[in-house]
């Protein structure tokens, strides 16, 4: 089952997403920054436990509103059975409720994943925005990287 989450989920969301960022698949975040992007997040549910998450935010660009699917993250045992679509589709299902069209995802290691589901790749310098607030205070983005800052690739996705 998906369905919105709510404010008890954010511990088990926290340990999924983490889990990932440990991985260097993702971005951790802190349970703070879970509890201020609640309303854009959406779980899944099997048998009274969460075994998947995926939010959005809202990104006010030069080009008009553009909405980052983030923080997708799927148990490993409940991989492969289509959660990971399920989750993003309901993102941007409510994103499209609410008047948004246009898409973007980062990713490491998804990039067939989010073609499957009708992204295309572009570069992440046609998103100025996202790269000034969220890339340059990425703890990749430090020498101590040796100079490989981001092994992301950036997919977007725009409906009519």
């Amino acid at each position: 089952m998906i369905r919105k989450a709510q404010f008890h989920n954010c511990p088990a969301m926290l340990a999924l997403i983490n889990a990932e960022a440990a991985h260097g698949n993702m971005l951790p975040k802190t349970i703070e920054q879970l509890h201020e992007s609640l309303g854009s997040f959406f779980v899944a549910e099997e048998t009274d436990q969460i075994v998947g998450c995926c939010g959005y935010k809202v990104w006010r660009v030069s080009q008009g509103d553009l909405v980052e699917i983030i923080s997708l993250a799927v148990d490993h045992n409940f991989r492969g059975f289509g959660i990971g679509s399920a989750l993003v589709e309901i993102c941007i299902a409510d994103a499209v409720a609410k008047g948004y069209r246009q898409f973007f995802a980062l990713t490491v290691h998804q990039g067939r994943f989010f073609e499957r589901i009708g992204f295309v790749h572009i570069l992440q310098s046609d998103l100025p925005e996202k790269i000034w607030e969220d890339c340059v205070t990425c703890p990749k983005n430090f020498p101590e990287h040796h100079g490989k800052c981001c092994q992301e690739i950036t997919y977007k996705l725009a409906l009519r």
